[in-house]
């Protein structure tokens, strides 16, 4: 699809033959990053089948807040202290293990 051109109706078109293809009662959502092209190309979906829900992905939309957030110098020093922590409870035995007695007995669940 590289040589073709993005616009929403051409990928309308491309999802609606997967769609067609795999039969579109089997779907109940389209879920897709937030690009303009997409955006309206979910919005024509949705129009031409109104049973299937117009879905934004979140997991893209915390990935692109995610990104903007680490560009600040307060989330570098969050994480290079968040690895000096992690490195340190990793190759020091007594601590390690001092933590992982206080996982246990405060019930924390979720692993190390």
């Amino acid at each position: 699809m590289s040589d073709q051109s993005h616009t929403a109706e051409y990928l309308a078109e491309k999802i609606e033959k997967i769609l067609n293809d795999i039969g579109i009662q089997r779907f109940a959502a389209i879920v897709t990053d937030a690009g303009s092209n997409i955006n309206l190309a979910r919005q024509i979906i949705t129009q031409k089948f109104p049973h299937i829900i117009n879905i934004r992905c979140m997991a893209h939309c915390l990935n692109l807040i995610t990104k903007d957030f680490i560009k600040h110098a307060f989330a570098t020093r969050i994480l290079n202290w968040s690895n000096v922590i992690t490195t340190y409870f990793k190759k020091s035995h007594l601590p390690q293990k001092l933590l992982e007695d206080k996982i246990k007995e405060k019930n924390i669940k979720g692993g190390a």
